[in-house]
């Protein structure tokens, strides 16, 4: 056998096992979604619900008020003035969305090479709770209803 068609095998072996290596690590990146998704949603709903009723208690008045939702959904309003923001975990795309009259925006939770989860977004920016929630809270208070 020639060099040459000794090295293109062994490109192709070398290829094939970091490719093996790659869907491995995809793999249990996609588990490890499955694990942290949740516990991301549940610490950024949590954060942004403890918030609210601090300002609340600053403000001596219910100015955020919650609505049922289910557990994949947080619903708040605002009194004056009145404005609403819809935020929803999707468990099976692993995103957090959020909808108000300012705008709308969609993170991603993922995890990195080490197995710690975070968020991101369609830029690849990534995003700690708190200011995630902050800037949740900021949206909303742009909001015109």
């Amino acid at each position: 056998m020639g060099d040459y068609a000794k090295r293109y095998a062994q490109n192709l072996k070398d290829a094939r096992a970091q490719g093996a290596l790659d869907e491995e690590s995809a793999a249990k990146r996609a588990e490890d979604r499955l694990t942290y998704g949740p516990i991301i949603w549940e610490r950024l709903r949590d954060w942004i619900q403890e918030t609210c009723q601090q300002i609340n208690e600053e403000m001596g008045e219910r100015h955020f008020q919650f609505e049922k939702a289910e557990s994949n959904e947080l619903r708040i309003k605002t009194s004056s003035p009145p404005a609403h923001l819809n935020l929803q975990f999707d468990p099976t795309s692993h995103r957090i969305r959020y909808e108000c009259g300012a705008g709308k925006k969609e993170y991603i939770v993922e995890v990195d090479q080490s197995g710690e989860p975070f968020l991101t977004d369609a830029y690849h920016r990534t995003f700690e709770i708190e200011s995630t929630g902050q800037d949740i809270l900021d949206e909303l208070a742009k909001s015109q209803f």
